[in-house]
């Protein structure tokens, strides 16, 4: 028999209809956790570089929703979880996978390795999905895990966010291009090489950009779908990234 036509009738087999969805509609599966962990590397003559291969730009824009990452919990304190207390946490050296690819770059004529982080977070819908900027990053690493001296620094942002597939969004800026002209003049007008590494110091500490200038940098602007599990390679002319997305069970 067909509802009555009146705003009781419909709003009856409204409810009728919800109720029942509710008693046969599935709970609500949970949102996923996935540990994402990246390799920041550069050429060695980076400082160098043919400008013929790749564009300078400007610094990358920090999205609002960004996150700074959180200082790993300490040993013994449930490091090891997938909750909101552990939502995009820096992970100890011993809990990243990717520790051998990063020495073989390391150790290579050819690279030296900038940045090598890892944390954890939900897999969530683009948009709710925060970027993470890896700017945060530097004041808490330790060691050799980021390396990049003032002049050759590395920053911007990564973004992981889930629909259908997984998806990550990268935004990395590489180095202070005006830096490296003047270490080139520098070179150029015929210093020594056994002034080289003095050189290389000075530039190092020479003071950034006031405010009001535009800072110049080489950019990655990347958005690729990526599988969890698999090994990823997001590349440029001097610089690059090895990306990993592992589901967490």
């Amino acid at each position: 028999m067909r509802p009555p036509h009146t705003r009781l009738g419909a709003a009856f087999a409204l409810a009728a209809g919800i109720a029942a969805g509710a008693a046969s509609a599935p709970a609500r599966p949970a949102t996923p956790w996935y540990q994402v962990e990246a390799v920041v590397f550069a050429e060695r003559d980076a400082a160098r570089p043919d400008r013929r291969r790749w564009r300078e730009a400007g610094l990358p824009p920090i999205p609002e929703n960004a996150v700074e990452l959180l200082a790993a919990l300490a040993p013994g304190d449930g490091g090891a979880g997938a909750s909101r207390r552990h939502a995009f946490r820096t992970l100890p050296a011993s809990e990243l996978d990717l520790s051998e690819a990063a020495d073989r770059l390391d150790r290579s004529d050819a690279y030296r390795v900038l940045l090598h982080v890892g944390w954890r977070q939900p897999g969530l819908p683009p948009d709710e999905a925060p970027a993470v900027n890896l700017d945060s990053f530097r004041g808490l690493a330790s060691g050799n895990r980021f390396a990049a001296a003032p002049g050759e620094a590395v920053g911007g942002t990564i973004r992981l966010w889930r629909r259908r597939f997984l998806h990550v969004d990268t935004d990395l800026a590489f180095g202070e291009i005006e830096a490296w002209r003047r270490r080139r003049e520098g070179v150029d007008a015929g210093a020594a090489p056994g002034n080289e590494r003095r050189e290389e110091a000075e530039a190092a500490t020479e003071p950034r950009p006031a405010g009001g200038e535009r800072r110049r940098v080489a950019r990655i602007v990347r958005s690729l779908r990526v599988r969890a599990g698999k090994l990823h390679y997001i590349d440029h002319p001097l610089f690059g990234m090895l990306l990993r997305v592992e589901r967490l069970r």
